[in-house]
């Protein structure tokens, strides 16, 4: 009669988890060990793995000034490899960002409610990009990470004297 009795529920939420990744040019820049999309690159396997193991759904948009790969979301064995792969292959990366577009087609491929992680320097975009960002805030849960070089911000001191003096003949 007065034993304790113990249920334990498992959330089944099968969630879709999007990964923008601009691999735009100002992405192939470091003036550290590693590139800036380097750093992309682990931070979305790491996300990646997480997704699956948790028993959501990963899918990768790799975008410059257009789509350059699509992954739609799965949670299969195979998925992490399929996105590394993806990661991996340089004829993804280069171009301009054009983050609008991306959010655009994002909002017109998924219905459901997603979580939508965006990871990009968030330089040189092209115009416009605010308006769809803020449409795909209301529709999505989102998470913006910004990935900088210092020299993003501040050039090297005597730069521009330093390549007038090279010039010279």
């Amino acid at each position: 009669g007065n034993k304790l009795l113990i249920r334990e529920y498992k959330e089944e939420r099968e969630l879709d988890v999007y990964i923008l990744l601009d691999v735009g040019s100002s992405m192939i820049f470091g003036s550290t060990d590693k590139l800036k999309n380097e750093h992309a690159a682990e931070i979305t396997a790491a996300i990646s793995h997480l997704v699956i193991k948790s028993e959501d759904k990963i899918g990768l948009i790799m975008y410059s000034d257009k789509i350059k790969k699509e992954i739609l979301p799965a949670n299969t064995k195979d998925q992490f490899f399929i996105v590394l792969r993806a990661l991996a292959d340089p004829k993804y990366y280069g171009g301009k960002s054009n983050l609008r577009n991306v959010l655009e087609h994002l909002m017109r491929l998924t219905k459901r409610k997603s979580l939508l992680i965006i990871i990009s320097d968030f330089l040189n975009l092209e115009k416009n990009w605010e308006g769809p960002l803020k449409i795909a805030n209301e529709k999505f849960d989102m998470i913006m990470i910004v990935l900088r070089d210092i020299r993003d911000e501040v050039l090297p001191r005597n730069t521009f004297q330093n390549f007038i003096a090279s010039t010279e003949v």
